[in-house]
């Protein structure tokens, strides 16, 4: 049996289903229909509720655009595949620095997310390759890199590699001190592994 909710849907104002995408209690069938509405804003916030159903999941990973995968990956929602991480990056990403840098920071920069090792290096590539001249989005980059050191993939290499880019660069007290932090920490847990 269909909810009311869920049949009455097309007739909502936009608050009512931004406040039911919002709601973790909202049930399947309205979460159902809240995906397949037009309203673009509810169905952004039903990306980022804990409790979407995984078909519901399917359904906005399926539609056309990066800020719902995004969402989806950040949230925990939609576990990706190895082969899934490149694809997403270079589809979206790579050489695309343009765009908001928090869809990628919070999908691929997560220090939890298992992004493969050849996408964060993709990732500084680029980061240095828009890093030239007096760009600005330069506070972007030194915060990007900072969270390149943090990630859980990032081996020794990397790692050295960052380091020699910011000791190279002038960064300002604060940002080179929290990259020191972050460095030195990795850099032990990378040591106590080997």
């Amino acid at each position: 049996m269909t909810s009311s909710y869920a049949l009455n849907v097309p007739y909502m104002t936009n608050r009512e289903l931004v406040g039911l995408a919002k709601n973790r209690f909202t049930d399947h069938d309205t979460q159902k229909a809240i995906a397949k509405s037009g309203y673009r804003l509810a169905v952004d916030y039903l990306s980022t509720n804990p409790n979407i159903s995984d078909e519901c999941v399917d359904l906005l990973w399926e539609r056309r655009g990066y800020i719902l995968k995004c969402n989806l990956i950040a949230s925990g929602r939609k576990v990706v595949a190895i082969s899934e991480w490149s694809r997403l990056y270079k589809t979206h990403f790579k050489r695309r620095m343009a765009r908001p840098p928090w869809s990628m920071s919070k999908t691929f920069l997560n220090c939890e997310a298992n992004v493969p090792i050849e996408v964060l290096r993709d990732i500084k590539e680029d980061l240095l390759h828009h890093s030239d001249g007096n760009n600005p989005r330069r506070y972007n980059i030194q915060y990007s890199f900072r969270s390149l050191a943090g990630c859980k993939n990032t081996d020794l290499a990397l790692l050295t590699e960052l380091n020699n880019y910011r000791l190279k660069s002038k960064w300002s007290s604060y940002l080179n001190s929290s990259f020191d932090r972050i460095y030195y920490e990795k850099l032990l847990k990378l040591s106590s592994n080997t």
